[in-house]
């Protein structure tokens, strides 16, 4: 393709001083659907009391999530929160409420995070119209946050994000996207709340992989992986090889990951991560290519893209290792591939960028003259950094130029949000912000000198990391609308910073200080030190899913740190060789780079439960006809039971609760996560403990080892509590 470098494109200007009094929030506005039809159809007497109970109901649950209620609009709200994972802990609240409540009418709910002024009498600001719009797009018992809401909670406990959708919407430059949430007890808004119609809409190969899923939960099934090579090519760069050293259960990988976790650059990673109380951790697979894996891969619908440094790209399946397919790029791999839809993007130490079409597994179009690590793809247009000087937009489809920004110097990193590109340069301390639509620079600042790493996207801030003086080096907070410092942390000993992470509440920053291993963690919102975490070995990189820390060490060991607090609890650690970028965690398994030796190719490392708990009873699948796919659930089964009826009753781990199938195969739930009679707590199961399981007595009666809750619980025949409080000798209180 040809880019025209004399285009005329706008100078960089200097960063606009906004003196308006912003102030960061997350709107929520809830509004009751055919509210007038219902006003025509009652009254306004009826319809003034709906409102008003809709309104109170609605204080009442923003005030119990910290938020507040700024105005109501005769059947719509409008609230505000300074925590965006509060806010949708409301929505979801307000929702349930509603249920219980019986309200005639449903409720749609929108969700969005920016900067607002404060009136006397509310806000102003974009985040208010985005909410708002989303609201009216929600359908009766929806909740739809954009993604800037959704990023700035990450994940949150008790919340599922379900799908996204992308709406073009009147004074938006560019498609928003949205994501619908619920909780996780709770059946779609979109769909019937019975279980049973689920199933019936359930397609075969769903049907199949739920009971794929929980058959290898429960060991009753194990997945052998193939010894053999994949299929020759006409050229092959290498001789790819796994082994296994443990049988692997099935993971469910549905996110795209990428370089840094995302397009954001946080290295904040979708989880959910592997967990010690499920089993013992170790290695799962591992995948060798003669050449050595060139960066750590690519994630997406359950396959690992992975290049190597004899310019293959490997396509694996990300449960087991097996090699699907391979393509052949040329030249050796330089960064992490990028997947988007039905691309992959991948470049080279030559600075040469290919278009893999996924669907065909042919070539698309090229460029030459990029830098690898400003790459960014998202909505069908490719961001490039090239070694002219310039940031181009390209269009995915065809490779043609949309845009070109001229920067100052040579780009050297790329991250983005839906508005916006961000572009440090290599060498100078310059940081842009660039229209996504249109390629005009929408500010420039200057940075001490250039950055260290890629810039991440915190929200409504830019985090980077620039060599400070004396060794020292700083991690600087720039206001993304703005391109005003917000704060500046000077690291208090010498030693190069080099991975950032970004969690709710902290900035995670890795250094190779004297005293060994340093983990600093810093206060997102106010820069000063939360506090730091001292090691045995020197960091090498790190990777974050919540305030989890996954870090892998001059030791060659990777390790998970509960990182809440200044104790550092070390959750695990696994032995892999020396490690090569960051840990990719998804899935419940942790990928990384890593080579046995100094001398040795890297080699692709998959780390998880390696061995689960054995089900020795009965086989209860002959009455089972039917099951719902375990994907959205994540369901994992402990142990199953068979009562003289035909009924199989199932200990569901991840939320606590007993699922039953009648000889119709059609699922029942009973109970849920809590401490009260009739609830349950599962966490904390290891391999092979009955200690949290299901029981049925020859007479009928159902036992529940409540573990977590340190008792057993025994109901009759119809699940009715008889003998809530039992506990198992030994257990404490």
């Amino acid at each position: 393709m040809d880019v025209d470098p004399t285009s005329d494109v706008p100078s960089p200007s200097p960063p606009r001083a906004d003196r308006r009094a912003a102030e960061s929030r997350t709107f929520l506005i809830a509004d009751i659907r055919g509210y007038t039809r219902y006003t025509d159809e009652h009254g306004d007497e009826a319809a003034a009391a709906l409102a008003a109970q809709f309104a109170s109901l609605v204080e009442v649950v923003v005030h119990e999530h910290d938020g507040e209620l700024v105005e109501v609009r005769g059947d719509e709200t409008l609230n505000a929160f300074v925590s965006a994972r509060q806010a949708l802990r409301a929505a979801v609240a307000i929702q349930a409420r509603l249920q219980r409540e019986g309200l005639p009418r449903g409720v749609g709910i929108g969700l969005d995070s920016g900067e607002a002024v404060p009136l006397d009498t509310g806000y102003r600001g974009t985040a208010l119209n985005v909410a708002a719009r989303l609201c009216s797009r929600a359908k009766p018992g929806e909740i739809l946050a954009s993604d800037t809401t959704v990023r700035l909670a990450g994940r949150v406990e008790g919340l599922q994000y379900i799908s996204q959708r992308t709406y073009r919407l009147k004074g938006l430059e560019t498609p928003l996207r949205a994501i619908l949430v619920e909780g996780e007890a709770q059946p779609t808004a979109h769909a019937s709340p019975d279980w049973r119609s689920r199933l019936r809409t359930a397609t075969p190969s769903q049907r199949l992989m739920g009971l794929a899923v929980i058959l290898l939960a429960i060991g009753s099934l194990v997945i052998l992986l193939s010894p053999r090579a994949s299929p020759s090519r006409a050229e092959p760069s290498s001789t790819p090889r796994v082994s296994a050293v443990a049988p692997s259960p099935v993971i469910l990988v549905n996110d795209v990951l990428g370089f840094r976790g995302g397009n954001d650059r946080t290295g904040t990673m979708p989880g959910p991560a592997p967990n010690a109380s499920g089993g013992p951790l170790g290695i799962r697979w591992q995948f060798e290519a003669d050449a050595g894996i060139a960066a750590p891969p690519a994630i997406s619908q359950q396959q690992v893209y992975v290049g190597d440094r004899g310019g293959t790209l490997h396509v694996l399946e990300a449960a087991t290792g097996r090699e699907l397919w391979t393509y052949d790029v040329g030249s050796a791999m330089a960064t992490t591939p990028t997947i988007d839809g039905s691309q992959a993007y991948l470049t080279t130490q030559g600075g040469k960028l290919q278009v893999l079409e996924l669907a065909t597994h042919k070539a698309g179009w090229s460029l030459v003259g990029v830098i690898p690590t400003a790459l960014a793809v998202d909505d069908n247009v490719a961001y490039v950094g090239m070694g002219t000087g310039n940031l181009i937009a390209v269009s995915s489809a065809s490779g043609s130029a949309v845009w070109q920004a001229k920067l100052a110097s040579t780009p050297h990193y790329v991250a983005i949000d839906r508005t916006t590109v961000y572009v440090t340069t290599s060498a100078t301390g310059d940081l842009y912000a660039v229209n996504r639509s249109s390629g005009r620079i929408r500010w420039h600042a200057s940075l001490p000198s250039a950055s260290v790493v890629a810039p991440a996207i915190a929200g409504l801030s830019l985090l980077v990391v620039v060599h400070g003086a004396g060794g020292r080096d700083q991690v600087v907070s720039i206001g993304a609308t703005s391109g005003e410092e917000a704060w500046t942390w000077t690291s208090p000993e010498a030693g190069a910073l080099s991975t950032l992470m970004v969690t709710e509440d902290h900035v995670f920053v890795t250094s190779a200080a004297s005293e060994g291993a340093v983990l600093w963690a810093i206060d997102r919102y106010k820069g000063d030190l939360a506090f730091p975490r001292f090691g045995q070995a020197r960091v090498l990189s790190a990777s974050a899913v919540d305030e989890t820390v996954f870090l892998t060490l001059a030791d060659k060991t990777v390790r998970a740190v509960d990182a809440r607090d200044q104790d550092g609890i070390e959750l695990w650690k696994v032995s892999v060789g020396q490690a090569v970028g960051e840990p990719i965690v998804t899935g419940g398994t942790v990928f990384v780079v890593a080579r046995a030796g100094e001398s040795d190719p890297a080699r692709l490392v998959a780390i998880g439960v390696v061995q689960s708990g054995k089900y020795s009873g009965p086989d209860p699948w002959k009455h089972v006809t039917d099951l719902v796919a375990g994907d959205k659930q994540r369901a994992l089964y402990l142990n199953v039971a068979l009562d003289a009826h035909g009924k199989v009753y199932a200990a569901d781990r991840i939320l606590s609760r007993i699922v039953i199938w009648g000889r119709d195969g059609k699922p029942q739930i009973w109970g849920h996560f809590g401490g009260d009679p009739g609830e349950f707590n599962f966490g904390g199961v290891t391999a092979g403990d009955q200690s949290q399981s299901v029981a049925i007595a020859a007479d009928g009666r159902i036992a529940v080892g409540d573990g977590g809750n340190h008792r057993v619980q025994i109901f009759d025949a119809n699940e009715s509590e008889i003998h809530p409080g039992n506990r198992p000798r030994g257990a404490s209180a």
